[in-house]
């Protein structure tokens, strides 16, 4: 359990085996620094906020936020279990977040905003807290992504490559550039297009099981 800061020097090693590091300030500005070495288990605890300096982030196993601020780096946060943002929020930065379990595991935002969601594991993913936003594209490499409930916001392409289960929940795209949607053979249940676009599908067939609304844009 750490009060402040985690700064390493650039000689410095963390080996995290198996272990929880758990941040619990209530001060503003902390950094976290691990000269680019990975957590097992993370853990956000406290009310104030913090900074990962990092190129990049690695936990292992599960990220969990119970309150608190974290600016996230501007390169990939990789997740190996599962993300719980119960209280607090993250800062996407610009920045990726991968989800490469081979396991199953819940994505919950709980609020804030992924910029790129990229699904690239064997596992069962599933999206919790009925809606979410992703300001930037979603990529399902591999494994299987089942969406949220509600309203999943997307602000780029769709690319799905392996199994999307859109779980009766509505996909809303606010591109206002040229953007690709690839279901991959996958149903997508219902679709709404509000940015200007324009949106082009590149599958032959897609099967909506929900409704299909055109607010702005052109769709191809």
């Amino acid at each position: 359990s750490i009060g402040g800061s985690l700064v390493m020097g650039s000689g410095a090693v963390l080996d995290d085996e198996t272990s929880t590091f758990t941040f619990t300030t209530s001060g503003s500005a902390r950094t976290i620094d691990t000269n680019e070495y990975s957590f097992y288990n993370l853990i956000l605890s406290g009310s104030g906020s913090w900074s990962v300096t990092n190129t990049a982030l690695d936990v292992g196993n599960d990220f969990t936020i119970t309150q608190g601020a974290v600016t996230l780096p501007v390169g990939t946060t990789t997740v190996t279990g599962s993300l719980a943002v119960t209280g607090g929020s993250f800062i996407a930065s610009g920045g990726t977040m991968l989800f490469n379990s081979g396991s199953g595991e819940t994505i919950r935002a709980g609020g804030s905003n992924f910029y790129r969601l990229t699904i690239n594991g064997t596992g069962n993913f599933t999206l919790l807290g009925g809606n979410a936003t992703v300001t930037n594209n979603v990529r399902i490499l591999d494994g299987t992504f089942t969406s949220a409930t509600g309203t999943v916001t997307i602000g780029g392409s769709f690319i799905n490559n392996d199994v999307f289960t859109h779980n009766s929940g509505t996909l809303r795209f606010i591109a206002t550039t040229t953007t690709p949607i690839t279901a991959g053979g996958s149903d997508l249940s219902s679709t709404t297009f509000v940015g200007s676009g324009p949106y082009t599908f590149t599958d032959t067939n897609v099967a909506l099981m929900g409704s299909l609304k055109i607010e702005g844009g052109s769709v191809t």
